[in-house]
């Protein structure tokens, strides 16, 4: 009996390191004037095959507000590392860069996180 406990006290315990370890990439962005709304989109789009290459990519999503004609870009990787190396890689990358040129990066805001809590619904 202890040693099943003790086993699932270690899983517990590796669950959440790996959990705590992941790395949210979180950008709020716009695109310069004259840019319409399906060259934004596309261009959101091609950057999904840039992301998804680089070692650590676990998962994109991204939002769009009409009311501020802004995007969110949530990128999550394996930990804070690759996060980083991926913010310096895609620098280099014509695509990205090609995106990058469209928006307004004066008024983005670009940071790395942890997540620290979570809530979910209990279905009420």
């Amino acid at each position: 009996m202890m040693k099943k406990v003790g086993a699932l006290i270690g899983a517990l315990v590796m669950t959440g390191s790996v959990a705590a370890k992941e790395s949210y990439e979180i950008v709020n962005t716009k695109f310069n004037d004259g840019v319409s709304y399906e060259e934004q989109h596309r261009s959101m789009l091609e950057l999904n095959q840039v992301v998804s290459t680089f070692k650590g990519f676990k998962s994109r999503h991204f939002y769009y507000s009409r009311d501020d004609n802004r995007w969110a870009d949530i990128v999550v990787w394996e930990n804070k590392e690759s996060a980083k190396a991926a913010s310096v890689e895609v620098m280099n990358n014509p695509t990205a860069m090609a995106v990058f040129s469209m928006m307004d990066l004066e008024s983005s805001l670009f940071s790395h996180y942890e997540r620290i809590g979570e809530l979910k619904s209990n279905g009420n």
